[in-house]
């Protein structure tokens, strides 16, 4: 496992992040996808910037450098009033619709960034499901890391079958609020990644 630690500042990074609202507002669009945004369901995929949504329904402010040409860069995240679906927008930022780009954001934006193998992750499913917190983020990982799916932890599942306490996803694209992230790993090879973002530390 590949930790980029607690910094000294960690344990107030965020502190403002209000994880009840961001339940709230995946509970409200997981699946009736929020009008007041553009959506990528058919052109690229929605889910990065579902969950991008959800971080700023919990409090966390667009980071703006004030030049609309650096939308594409991973400093800025931001989607304002107006923007459209077109890759082309200046108004909203790569950073809040792309996997990629949202990780290079949020690897030292989040309080605590987690890298694992998915066997990593699934013989320490008990101890990871304790450690995350409804509006934090997981993304589903190549072996090399490079993401390919985000997703918005909402809650959490006793699986008697395999006799663990499961964490429970939200995501767009396969539109859902009640993902096992347990029973997703397993369908996969063992060496892709899982990255876990806390927001904040703590509920």
């Amino acid at each position: 496992m590949i930790d980029s630690g607690i910094s000294i500042d960690a344990r107030a990074a965020n502190s403002f992040y209000d994880r009840e609202r961001a339940k709230a507002y995946i509970d409200a669009y997981w699946k009736n996808y929020n009008p007041a945004y553009p959506s990528f369901s058919h052109g690229g995929g929605d889910c990065t910037n579902f969950v991008s949504q959800v971080l700023y329904a919990g409090g966390m402010p667009w980071a703006d450098d004030k030049n609309p040409a650096n939308y594409k860069k991973s400093i800025n995240w931001y989607c304002k009033p107006g923007a459209t679906a077109k890759d082309s927008e200046n108004r909203i930022t790569f950073s809040w619709k792309i996997a990629a780009v949202f990780k290079a954001h949020w690897i030292s934006r989040a309080a605590r960034h987690r890298i694992l193998n998915y066997t990593e992750a699934m013989q320490s499913i008990n101890w990871l499901s304790d450690s995350v917190f409804p509006g934090d983020v997981v993304q589903f990982c190549y072996s090399g890391g490079a993401p390919y799916h985000t997703l918005a932890v909402t809650g959490y599942n006793r699986d008697p079958e395999y006799n663990i306490r499961d964490i429970v996803l939200a995501s767009h694209d396969m539109d859902s609020n009640t993902r096992s992230l347990y029973r997703t790993m397993l369908k996969y090879p063992s060496d892709y990644k899982l990255r876990v973002y806390n927001i904040k530390l703590g509920n």
